[in-house]
């Protein structure tokens, strides 16, 4: 990947293709988890495995996305 990402362009296009991957992927995972179950939809055959699933892709994409943001970035406030 580094052969590629050297050769071929630079960062902010990497950043760009990633961040649109993640959004492509976080309007799939809306669509597919608001339609109604029908019988040949994809699926891993375990609905907690499909969330799983669907919500790691979603954070690997949003770290290979934002890679200088923290993975925690809602936080409470200390008093």
């Amino acid at each position: 990947m580094r052969f590629l990402f050297n050769r071929y362009s630079n960062r902010a296009t990497w950043l760009l293709a990633w961040r649109a991957c993640f959004w492509m992927c976080v309007v799939a995972v809306l669509v597919l988890s608001l339609m109604p179950p029908a019988p040949h939809m994809p699926s891993t055959g375990w609905d907690k495995a499909n969330h799983l699933l669907a919500f790691a892709v979603l954070a690997w994409l949003g770290c290979s996305a934002w890679p200088g943001q923290s993975v925690m970035p809602l936080r409470t406030p200390r008093h």
